[in-house]
């Protein structure tokens, strides 16, 4: 059995004064450095959230910056495209209308041409006859 004596106060203290002296020097130091280490992951954890969160606006912005580019693309591409087609529709229209005065200067040119070739047949009609007449008839007139 346990005898309760004076060695069973002093292992007591002891006990208290191992008990007071772990917790300075080993107790207290090992939770600081956990108090440390733990706030330590808190800030950094935080600034991985707010560089998470500008990375995510930043993503966010460049996603709608690249839909306004493309948007402004494919308003340029098609307003280019209708320029080029308007002058396009310009150009043919001037072609057009130089084929139709060239064609009707050419059927003038042909209408004229044809006009001095009937007159210098019917200038030269009494000519041809008279040739005809005479190799038909084999005699001169």
């Amino acid at each position: 059995m346990v005898d309760i004596n004076a060695s069973l106060f002093i292992q007591m203290a002891n006990f208290l004064v191992l008990l007071v002296l772990l917790n300075y020097v080993l107790y207290r130091p090992i939770r600081a450095m956990l108090r440390k280490r733990q706030d330590k992951i808190n800030g950094l954890l935080a600034t991985a959230e707010t560089a998470r969160q500008k990375h995510e606006e930043a993503d966010g912005e460049l996603a709608q910056g690249r839909r306004e580019v493309n948007s402004q693309g494919l308003e340029l591409k098609n307003g280019l495209k209708d320029e080029g087609l308007r002058q396009e529709r310009d150009l043919l229209a001037g072609i057009h209308q130089e084929v139709e005065a060239e064609s009707a200067r050419m059927a003038e040119q042909i209408k004229e041409q044809l006009g001095q070739a009937r007159e210098n047949l019917l200038a030269r009609v009494e000519s041809f006859s008279l040739q005809a007449a005479r190799k038909i008839l084999g005699r001169s007139f």
